[in-house]
């Protein structure tokens, strides 16, 4: 029986389900995560959404955003029962248990049906039914093209499609990574088509910041931006104090990475945001530069070939550090100090 008929089967009858996404949840996450929970709801199914830690403030909009159930310390407890209690658990926008921190062991040891939806490489063996697919540019291609396969497009409304659009918008960076396919621009077509309004998508995803995100801006970019010239790689590196003294949200540091991109001849950028005695880091790249590779080596993470990122338990200094050794070892051997933009079949370009 395939994937898709054991998912019918199973969803003949309305189920306790639990939406899992992972740790510090992007827009694709959520997206994906609150999308295919507005569509189980309905069909008639019990559904919440639990994320491991706190979600992207700039996503509130989302419908359903004020029903994710945060697994911190005040409501873990909510959580595990929540959990426990489960017919079905969809694990939205990860395929390795790591992704969730300290609900790992929880969903590995429950006997509910679960069900893994990503488009990351290296799934891990734990699931029950895989919707799967690494040549998808976002989760959110994979839960549109489940609902057609369903047989339930007519269910697909308002505030499902548009925080699918949102979802492929934020996985593709506005259609822009080499993940984008013509497959993301005709499910986004679809969605139009149903009625999102793409101004006002945009302008919720990257026209609503706070005066103190602009302030934090300009600061990262005159006080925590590092070049490395010769090896065409920019960084940010953001520490906790940073965070509170400009009062930021989840998700508020995101933007950085897209400026340091912009900047002339740079292949490779770096995020590094330090929490908590934890740091978070992104890597975005350009053409044959695989980061994945990168995060995966160096710091246990994972990702596509051009965005990829890891969270670690280390000092910024010490993930500083890691990161300077890295770039030497990865960027010397392919791009010397004069070296221009590199295109994908090894020929430089002025």
């Amino acid at each position: 029986m395939s994937n898709l008929l054991k998912l019918k089967s199973i969803l003949d009858f309305p189920k306790k389900i639990v939406l899992l996404v992972h740790q510090l949840p992007d827009g694709d996450a959520l997206g994906s995560g609150l999308a295919l929970a507005n569509f189980f709801q309905c069909i008639g199914s019990n559904t919440t959404v639990i994320s491991p830690t706190e979600c992207p403030y700039f996503l509130r909009w989302m419908n359903g955003f004020d029903k994710i159930l945060i697994a911190d310390n005040n409501r873990i407890k909510t959580v595990y029962e929540t959990i426990k209690q489960a017919d079905i658990i969809c694990c939205v926008d990860f395929s390795s248990l790591n992704r969730v921190e300290k609900l790992c062991d929880i969903i590995k040891d429950s006997t509910a049906v679960k069900i893994v939806i990503d488009h990351h490489m290296n799934p891990e063996d734990f699931g029950d039914i895989y919707l799967w697919d690494p040549k998808a540019a976002a989760t959110a291609e994979i839960i549109f093209q489940l609902i057609v396969d369903l047989d339930k497009k007519e269910l697909i409304n308002m505030d499902i499609a548009n925080c699918l659009y949102a979802a492929i918008v934020t996985d593709t960076n506005s259609f822009k990574n080499p993940n984008t396919t013509s497959k993301s621009h005709l499910i986004a077509a679809n969605l139009i088509d149903i009625g999102v309004k793409t101004e006002s998508i945009m302008r919720l995803l990257y026209s609503t910041n706070t005066l103190n995100k602009l302030k934090f801006l300009g600061f990262a970019l005159s006080e925590r931006l590092k070049i490395w010239d010769e090896y065409k790689v920019a960084g940010f590196f953001i520490k906790s104090e940073d965070l509170k003294t400009f009062d930021l949200k989840s998700g508020d540091t995101d933007i950085l990475i897209s400026h340091a991109m912009s900047l002339e001849n740079i292949l490779v950028t770096i995020l590094v945001t330090e929490k908590d005695n934890t740091v978070k880091i992104s890597f975005r790249s350009v053409g044959d530069i695989a980061v994945n590779k990168w995060s995966n080596e160096y710091f246990g993470g994972g990702g596509h070939k051009n965005a990829a990122g890891a969270t670690c338990n280390m000092s910024l200094e010490e993930a500083t550090e890691k990161i300077e050794l890295l770039i030497k070892e990865q960027m010397q051997p392919f791009y010397s100090p004069n070296c221009c933009l590199i295109n994908s079949n090894n020929s430089k370009t002025d």
